[in-house]
């Protein structure tokens, strides 16, 4: 199963066609753990357990803690089936697309899998809540509850770079009943944040602009080799760098964005005129950033059709679910580059959308506010294609949680929402740091 997959960004779109392949209660299930007369049978989750080096240091104890239950979609073999057939050129059903509501409808876990599942954990000691998603359950209680209820062990560990975390080391167990149903457990660990791919430049100096002429040719320079790149991270050395026809060489302007990624001869219809587009945030931004991009392209009296949608309070006043962390260096305005070149690729290449909407949620530890914000954004069913280029690390996401991240575009594919990852150039702007070293990502389970 692939589950991350990270080209380096080098100016060139990647619009994905996500290929995924519904997880069947297969996957939820390994060897039954013998029980006495009476008492349930548990079954492990399959690929419950983190992979790591890391040295365990201890156990894990905390007196509040979020998990969240990820289940299985109902037929899953007839979701395989229908998403085959809106792709297949050759099928009757070859772009029909659901109407809203109908994949919730068709392929949800049923009422009674979800009251399962919720009475499991009740009677375990956990507190069960209310979830925004169809296929989350979402529970708390002490990490000695919900060692307990999942029949696992949680452990402190420490990196090689002093770092600590804490996650299961053992299989995460369920009742035999259930486990099929389940697809795995997301907040067992607290490695799963998100990481904005734009770095900041350090060690790197511009060309002086040329004082005739074209006022981009003495800056432009090539696109920095390995070498220069390892000396300028590795021993602080620096090299001149200057990338685009924006001003000083600091970014790509529309056009070049249009021309890397091909886009079609500028229609009314080819730049979204009318159409609601949306990008995935992690962090605040300001709007003055992006209107002064706007207006040297666009424009003075050009207005970028922002709408702002937080979730979980957003990045400024993150409502972080129990046990989780949302620290202030994570948060805030931490990626607002990142946030502001995403709006800017989006605006270079639809400048006539009706609106862009950015959702944005707490940048957390365990993925749980990640999950809330795609699940606010396939609720709202309201925009056409999202755009998101945060990433993780492969290591630092168990199976649980690419497994719940996964509903969502199975979800946006029967209806017909792509998720595009913008690949940019160092800049997409004079707003945006140059970023010689940055990536995007395509995560795509199954």
């Amino acid at each position: 199963m692939s589950l991350l997959h990270r080209p380096v960004r080098a100016g060139a779109v990647a619009v994905l066609g996500l290929a995924i392949t519904a997880m069947t209660g297969a996957l939820a299930s390994t060897a039954a753990v013998a029980a006495p007369a009476g008492t349930p049978t548990f079954s492990a989750l399959a690929r419950s357990v983190p992979h790591t080096t890391d040295k365990a240091i201890g156990h894990y104890s905390t007196k509040s803690m979020s998990v969240e239950v990820a289940l299985a979609p109902r037929n899953a073999a007839g979701l395989n089936q229908t998403l085959k057939a809106l792709y297949n050129p050759h099928s009757g059903s070859y772009h029909h697309w659901l109407a809203k509501g109908q994949f919730t409808a068709r392929y949800a876990p049923s009422a009674a899998k979800r009251a399962a599942v919720s009475a499991y954990l009740r009677s375990a000691g956990l507190t069960v809540h209310s979830s925004s998603s169809p296929f989350l359950v979402r529970a708390s209680g002490s990490s000695a509850k919900v060692s307990s209820a999942f029949r696992t062990t949680l452990r402190t560990y420490r990196n090689n770079k002093g770092t600590r975390y804490f996650s299961n080391s053992t299989a995460v167990h369920l009742p035999s009943s259930l486990a099929s149903s389940v697809m795995g457990v997301v907040g067992l660990s607290n490695t799963v944040r998100e990481h904005s791919m734009v770095q900041r430049a350090k060690f790197i100096t511009h060309k002086k602009v040329s004082s005739s002429g074209d006022p981009n040719a003495a800056c432009q320079t090539p696109y920095p080799t390995n070498a220069q790149l390892f000396n300028a991270i590795n021993n602080g050395v620096g090299f001149p760098f200057g990338y685009g026809d924006a001003p000083g060489c600091n970014g790509l302007t529309p056009s070049q964005e249009n021309g890397i990624y091909n886009a079609p001869h500028a229609t009314p219809r080819t730049t979204g005129a009318g159409v609601k587009i949306g990008v995935f945030e992690l962090s605040e931004y300001q709007h003055s950033d992006v209107a002064t991009y706007a207006h040297q392209f666009f424009g003075a009296h050009y207005t970028p059709p922002l709408v702002d949608v937080n979730v979980d309070g957003g990045p400024g006043t993150p409502v972080c679910p129990a046990g989780d962390q949302c620290p202030p260096e994570f948060n805030g305005f931490a990626g607002d580059i990142e946030v502001v070149a995403d709006i800017e690729t989006q605006l270079a290449i639809a400048p006539a959308v009706r609106s862009l909407v950015v959702y944005n949620a707490p940048n957390d530890f365990t993925g749980q506010t990640s999950l809330d914000e795609w699940t606010k954004i396939a609720k709202d069913d309201q925009v056409a294609s999202v755009s998101s280029s945060w990433a993780v690390c492969e290591n630092d996401v168990n199976a649980g949680y690419v497994q719940a991240e996964s509903r969502w575009p199975c979800r946006a594919r029967a209806r017909s929402v792509p998720r595009v990852t913008p690949a940019r150039s160092p800049a997409s702007g004079p707003t945006a740091a140059p970023s010689p070293t940055s990536w995007t990502r395509r995560r795509s389970p199954g």
